[in-house]
């Protein structure tokens, strides 16, 4: 057996400057890139609450199939989960200690900031940039003064998540267009290949069950943003940590983690939690967080439609002249899309449509790469494991098992 990775906090200097809050699960690569060769790095987004630490088991798992030395690959792979934007804090407040309910209500309206989904697609591309060019990157070796050859990048996301993946490949093309008449110097020193997109909420959100309910609330409580933050603030300003984690634990039955929330801090540094428990408890304490996701959610029923990514995001096949209209900033793009069975974020017909309509003609259950006239075109899987939407709560590893194989067969065409 294999030791467990464990995941460092991320240098500040790795996230651009006017970056807002960001929790992190950095695992670097073991060992630098072969001269010549360029680094990987796997870019993973979270769903919706975008809190990196219901992913801790997953990400650890993972990391450790990957930098196992029976698994050694020859590449250089390094692994990032990051929050979403609105999902972090420096400052954790214990609402038993921090002074009257008013006094701490006014104090974490302060603090509350919304980021629309098309913001988080354009920050996850800030930080490709600043990570590709950055001096001291942990993805070089220290004394590189050669050409650094560019950051391979597989994105991995999860639930919305994956909506972002394609969107934020979709904007790095529309952004950096390989012509003729393209500058080199200002190409990013990083390009897409792809990735892994889990449970992905790509398409018609608001048609699956759970949508359909949240956008029916909605459309009856358009307050319903503010009215659950403002409840979650006085609960959060009247109670101690200590009670409300034992609260969500009597209610979720959640099982305590070696990492709890720490007591108030002063530090600028974000806080990562690890594991469901003290993620939502997290959730329930971080300023504006309750009011981020469910207006963030608003906008996912209303913006995710129809697939209208041009076949240079999906790649393969789809991209018929191999390289597009946007050049060869996207290089060599593979996909791997693995859907839920009765999923209640995802519309069934929806599912199947995109399945057949982007993994290939003979697509059938999402299984193609089995027929031959499927080669070339995005991987489609559907759950047979009976695993759920929520699988970052006690399935991580067994999901984690499938992406690592999925991983290989990428990074072996890289």
């Amino acid at each position: 057996m294999f030791p467990a990775a464990k995941p460092i906090p991320l240098p500040p200097h790795l996230l651009p400057s006017s970056y807002p809050p960001t929790s992190t699960l950095f695992f670097p690569s073991p060992r630098p890139p072969p001269p010549g060769t360029s680094p990987i790095l796997i870019l993973f987004l979270p769903g919706n609450p975008g809190l990196i630490g219901y992913y801790h088991s997953f990400l650890i798992h993972l990391a450790s199939l990957i930098h196992s030395p029976a698994h050694d690959t020859g590449h250089a792979i390094s692994i990032l989960g990051v929050s979403h934007a609105g999902f972090s804090s420096s400052v954790v407040k214990d609402g038993g200690k921090d002074g009257s309910l008013m006094e701490g209500w006014r104090e974490r309206r302060k603090e509350t900031k919304y980021y629309s989904l098309k913001l988080q697609i354009l920050l996850k591309l800030d930080l490709l940039e600043h990570l590709s060019t950055v001096s001291s990157s942990p993805f070089y070796p220290p004394d590189s003064t050669t050409l650094k050859p560019p950051l391979k990048v597989l994105l991995m996301g999860h639930s919305v998540g994956s909506y972002i993946c394609l969107s934020l490949l979709h904007s790095y093309l529309l952004k950096f267009p390989s012509t003729p008449t393209s500058i080199p110097s200002t190409r990013p020193n990083f390009t897409i290949h792809g990735g892994t997109l889990l449970f992905p909420t790509i398409t018609h959100i608001a048609l699956s069950p759970s949508g359909q309910k949240l956008t029916r609330l909605i459309a009856h409580l358009p307050s319903l943003p503010s009215t659950a933050q403002f409840l979650a603030d006085i609960l959060v300003t009247l109670l101690s940590l200590t009670v409300l984690r034992y609260l969500i634990q009597l209610v979720t039955r959640f099982k305590h983690t070696s990492s709890p929330l720490p007591m108030p801090s002063t530090t600028s540094v974000p806080i990562t939690v690890s594991g469901p428990l003290e993620s939502t408890l997290a959730f329930l304490t971080i300023p504006g967080s309750i009011y981020q996701s469910l207006r963030m959610a608003a906008e996912e029923m209303d913006q995710i439609r129809e697939d209208s990514w041009p076949g240079e995001v999906w790649g393969g096949r789809h991209d018929q002249q191999g390289k597009g209209n946007y050049g060869d900033g996207a290089g060599n793009v593979k996909w791997v899309c693995y859907f839920g069975r009765e999923d209640h974020w995802v519309d069934e017909k929806k599912r199947e449509k995109i399945i057949v309509t982007r993994g290939g003609r003979g697509a059938v259950g999402g299984r193609n790469g089995e027929k031959e006239e499927d080669k070339g075109y995005p991987k489609m899987v559907v759950c047979e494991k009976g695993l759920p939407h929520g699988f970052c709560i006690g399935h991580g590893e067994v999901m984690a098992e499938s992406v690592f194989t999925w991983l290989q067969d990428i990074i072996a065409e890289l």
